[in-house]
């Protein structure tokens, strides 16, 4: 029996995954890499840590924090890459009833970047993300908006988008009489009777 040159030790809390350490068996030089993960009392991540060999402050390579609201979505995810690098913080809001709205970028040695998650009023349905500062510049959007959809909609009938913008890039949305996407963003899905999706291939033809 072949035995695997890295080993590995895992970690649970109530069955929840906290974190691992692991080493190559034949390389004695070489340090250990650990995760750690601090869990909030639902079991939830509030702070985790990588980093090699047992100093942590030497060795550290990554450490990322979060808080969430009361009802546990996260408000405030901060991160960074060394124990002296500088930190980076994202902030996200929701609204009453649920959504996300906006999230803030804090990149260290820029301004503040905030993207707003423009939905329709009234079922909420994500129509696009953009740049507060310049709507203009979008990270994603569908090719409707509110004055031009049919029936004064964001989407097409059914709820269905009929193309997206992605990074200033157009691809058509194709659905089946289901209304399940058989093809989108240069791929095709496929199907099985039952409505689950079995395969998706690309351009070329390839899974």
């Amino acid at each position: 029996m072949e035995v695997h040159p890295l080993e590995a030790d895992l970690f649970w809390v109530g069955g929840r995954y906290a974190g691992r350490d692991q080493r190559w068996r034949h390389q004695s030089q070489s340090q250990p890499f650990s995760e750690f993960a601090v869990l909030d009392d639902l079991g939830q991540r509030k702070s985790w840590t990588y980093q090699i060999g047992d100093d942590a402050v030497e060795g550290g390579l990554y450490q990322s924090d979060v808080t969430r609201d009361v009802m546990g979505r996260i408000n405030n995810l901060s991160w960074q890459f060394g124990s002296t690098a500088a930190e980076h913080r994202r902030q996200y809001g929701y609204d009453l009833r649920g959504a996300l709205t906006a999230v803030v970028e804090h990149v260290p040695g820029a301004a503040p970047t905030t993207w707003d998650y423009k939905r329709e009023p009234k079922v909420g349905g994500l129509v696009a993300i953009e740049e507060r500062i310049n709507p203009t510049n979008t990270l994603w959007r569908t090719n409707r908006n509110a004055l031009s959809g049919p029936d004064g909609q964001a989407r097409a009938r059914g709820h269905r988008r009929d193309e997206v913008h992605v990074d200033n890039a157009t691809f058509s949305v194709v659905h089946d009489h289901s209304a399940s996407i058989t093809s989108a963003l240069d791929y095709d899905f496929v199907y099985d009777p039952y409505g689950r999706l079995v395969a998706a291939f690309d351009a070329l033809g390839q899974p």
